[in-house]
């Protein structure tokens, strides 16, 4: 089991009090999900400013959900600059490079 996985864990386990084989149920459909908003995320950078910040905004909030509180914040970062405008693609690559490589520890 990746770090990753032991984080979402224990954070579904103190914070609703769910048992391993709940955590095991759901965990596949959460990554999934984080998955997809990764991909959404990519394919808004370049693209309207609003676009790339929804995006980040939705991804925080589903990292936030799982207890992946530094993974959110590289989020937050991603939509603070989308509600700005203008940043260029390249800082933005680099951004959502580094949350992926958090993420991968999961297998993302």
């Amino acid at each position: 089991m990746t770090e990753l996985h032991q984080r979402v864990r224990a954070y579904l386990t103190v914070t609703f009090h769910f048992s391993d084989d709940q955590i095991d149920q759901m965990l596949p459909g959460f990554f999934d999900t984080l998955r997809d908003h990764v991909a959404t995320l990519e394919q808004a950078i370049g693209g309207e400013a609003g676009q790339l910040a929804r995006a980040a905004h939705t991804l925080k909030g589903a990292l936030l959900n799982l207890g992946l509180e530094p993974e959110a914040a590289i989020a937050l970062e991603l939509e603070e600059l989308g509600n700005a405008g203008g940043a260029d693609p390249a800082s933005l690559t680099l951004l959502v490079r580094r949350l992926r490589d958090h993420l991968a520890m999961a297998g993302l």
